[in-house]
């Protein structure tokens, strides 16, 4: 049985040059780890599987974008905002496709969420 390293594995090194590029295609509305993962197939048949390839990715995006733990107080703050992409409804009458903002808000103490279309 042969033993391969990850990292020095010539799967990984064809992955890594294109870890960048996969990282900031993520922050693009509507890009996923499974539609960039579909795109690295097409170009690697032999590559890795989708949990590898997001465990690599996943690496990457630790790596980069370091966090620390943030201490609120109950009721103190909450954080507001709108979510990416837009949602739509089809009126019954017309048949118009109708789009709507999606606010969302968060309690940061407790975690509580609020979302509303």
């Amino acid at each position: 049985m042969q033993v391969t390293l990850a990292y020095k594995d010539d799967r990984y090194t064809r992955l890594k040059g294109s870890l960048a590029y996969y990282r900031s295609e993520l922050d693009r509305i509507g890009v996923t780890k499974k539609l960039l993962w579909q795109e690295y197939k097409v170009a690697n048949t032999d590559g890795y599987s989708y949990a590898q390839f997001c465990f690599h990715l996943q690496q990457i995006l630790i790596a980069t974008k370091p966090s620390m733990v943030l201490q609120h107080k109950a009721g103190d703050k909450l954080f507001i905002d709108f979510a990416g992409k837009k949602l739509s409804y089809t009126n019954m009458d017309t048949g118009e496709l109708i789009a709507c903002e999606v606010f969302v808000a968060c309690l940061p103490f407790s975690d509580y969420s609020f979302a509303m279309a």
